[in-house]
């Protein structure tokens, strides 16, 4: 992930700008490539990496829908 994140400002320099190397990493490594993501609809994008908490046996009732936009700074 340290890779990724030193590398993300050649890879996609506008979404570094918009949302921080961090967070840009984070996202293409969650839709699965440059590429799904930018092909995802928005509404997907939202709720990337916030649906793990169901997969490990939590409750539906307190899934977190923030995903990867919630765990932001800017959002804390």
């Amino acid at each position: 992930m340290i890779f990724l994140e030193t590398t993300m400002q050649l890879v996609s320099p506008n979404l570094c700008q918009f949302v921080g190397s961090s967070t840009a990493s984070k996202l293409i490594s969650a839709a699965g490539g440059i590429d799904k993501l930018a092909n995802m609809p928005a509404c997907n994008v939202q709720l990337l990496a916030g649906q793990r908490a169901a997969q490990v046996g939590f409750s539906l009732m307190e899934r977190n829908h923030t995903g990867i936009f919630g765990q932001m700074d800017l959002v804390k």
